[in-house]
């Protein structure tokens, strides 16, 4: 059980660290002048809606599809 709450620990320290690593190299292109886009993703996301229905059953089910789609937002 100590290993699993440690593994959780580990896991969101690095996740929480990753986007910070992130948001400072953006804002470091940024201020050597390179613009930076952020388009809008629904577009994206509903196109591929179809494909998680087609292929869901080979990935582990629509359950953890969703499960991974809620930890993106």
């Amino acid at each position: 059980m100590i290993t699993l709450r440690s593994g959780k620990a580990a896991l969101a320290w690095g996740n929480e660290y990753a986007e910070g690593f992130e948001e400072d190299v953006i804002k470091g292109f940024a201020k050597a002048g390179l613009k930076i886009d952020k388009p809008d993703l629904a577009p994206f996301q509903n196109a591929v809606k179809t494909v998680h229905k087609k292929f869901a059953d080979d990935v582990g089910g629509i359950g953890l599809i969703n499960r991974i789609l809620d930890m993106q937002k």
